[in-house]
């Protein structure tokens, strides 16, 4: 009879432990599958990425949040559209700025290439924009304040840096004034010393004159055209063979503008150059067209006085 009733106490224990376990421990409730509804909180820009918040229908406290890419067509324009006029070279456009990224541009209107709008570097001579046309002509006024008498689009080297030029510009009077007794070509010590390394051509005076003052530096020819400033300009050279030639071809260009040339007196129609022909006689060219103008000469000793024109090339 004890042993049943001590049976009938576990089972009844065992029920009661049982009831209260499931009591404690319902069903949990199942997630539900969010249904977003997203708004752009931050746009995204050319440069920066945005940014979009959702909220869930089923439960509004559930959000979240995901990023924009960035949009390279949302630009934030300026209002102000820049007008870039056609060139020689370049089309016209017209152009405006993104506020948020100065490398965004948009264009409208372009425009075809304008042949005659140089942009003219009057101390060069040329335009700045490289379409290789030139600003000055012959009997045009340089930079310097002389005339230009030489003209090359294709350019020469001056052979004392192997700059490349274009122009040579005449001193508008002779070295020294109008109607001097003349200038000796070398001093009185140096007649018969020869130069080395003068030459004729075309581009060559400036390197000419550089040599014969530092052998002789009292040169009267070569240190007058050397020493010469005009029009802020101090670049000047006793011209080569070749240079007096273009000075004296078109001389025709320049009565009353370039200045006198000094040949109202017989040995002042001669002319130097900075071009030896040998140790004592420099090249020289007549300039007067009653005497066969144009006639070289090179059997007139350094000593001899005659006329000189500074020039210069750039």
């Amino acid at each position: 009879m004890k042993n049943n009733v001590k049976l009938l106490a576990i089972i009844a224990l065992v029920a009661i432990i049982g009831f209260s376990m499931t009591g404690c421990n319902p069903d949990p409730e199942p997630a539900h599958v969010h249904q977003w509804e997203w708004t752009v909180s931050t746009p995204a820009t050319c440069i920066a990425t945005g940014e979009e918040t959702g909220v869930c229908k089923l439960d509004p406290s559930h959000t979240a949040t995901r990023e924009i890419a960035i949009n390279p067509d949302a630009h934030d324009w300026k209002d102000t559209w820049t007008t870039t006029p056609p060139t020689c070279t370049t089309t016209g456009i017209d152009t405006r700025t993104c506020s948020l990224n100065a490398t965004h541009k948009e264009t409208r209107n372009e425009t075809t290439i304008d042949p005659n709008n140089h942009d003219w570097n009057t101390e060069t001579g040329l335009c700045d924009n490289n379409c290789g046309e030139l600003y000055y002509n012959i009997g045009d006024t340089g930079p310097g304040g002389g005339k230009i008498f030489y003209v090359s689009a294709e350019g020469f080297t001056m052979t004392d840096d192997n700059s490349s030029a274009h122009y040579l510009e005449a001193a508008p009077a002779d070295m020294p004034s109008f109607l001097s007794s003349g200038l000796l070509w070398a001093s009185s010590s140096y007649t018969t010393t020869g130069i080395a390394g003068t030459a004729t051509a075309i581009g060559t005076g400036r390197k000419n004159t550089a040599l014969i003052l530092a052998t002789d530096a009292g040169a009267p020819a070569a240190k007058a055209c050397n020493d010469y400033s005009n029009g802020g300009k101090t670049d000047w050279f006793l011209p080569s063979k070749d240079e007096l030639n273009e000075l004296f071809v078109n001389r025709d260009y320049f009565d009353n503008l370039v200045g006198y040339f000094d040949i109202s007196e017989y040995n002042n129609r001669w002319y130097w150059s900075s071009s030896e022909y040998d140790n004592e006689n420099p090249w020289s060219q007549h300039f007067a067209d009653d005497h066969n103008g144009g006639n070289w000469g090179w059997f007139f000793g350094k000593g001899n006085p005659y006329s000189a024109r500074a020039v210069r090339a750039f």
